[in-house]
């Protein structure tokens, strides 16, 4: 349970209630209603989703370094 995206799912559901009730322009209200109110269900159920990953591994360490090399000088051209 997201406590983050239940209170923004909650939101988003308030605001097309309030935009299906306050909006005088039809379409504005039933689209704009009809889109928040699908987002914001959206996020509920993601919000009281089960995290079913269960606890994450811990990290593996980072391989070590090469040790550096030391400058190899160009060869003297031959002759």
């Amino acid at each position: 349970m997201k406590i983050g995206k239940i209170v923004v799912g909650l939101i988003l559901v308030a605001l097309a209630v309030w935009v299906f009730v306050a909006v005088e322009n039809s379409t504005a209200k039933y689209l704009g209603g009809i889109i928040l109110a699908i987002v914001g269900l959206a996020v509920l159920m993601g919000g009281f989703k089960k995290n079913e990953s269960g606890p994450k591994p811990p990290p593996t360490s980072p391989q070590e370094p090469q040790p550096p090399q030391p400058p190899q000088s160009p060869e003297p051209p031959q002759q």
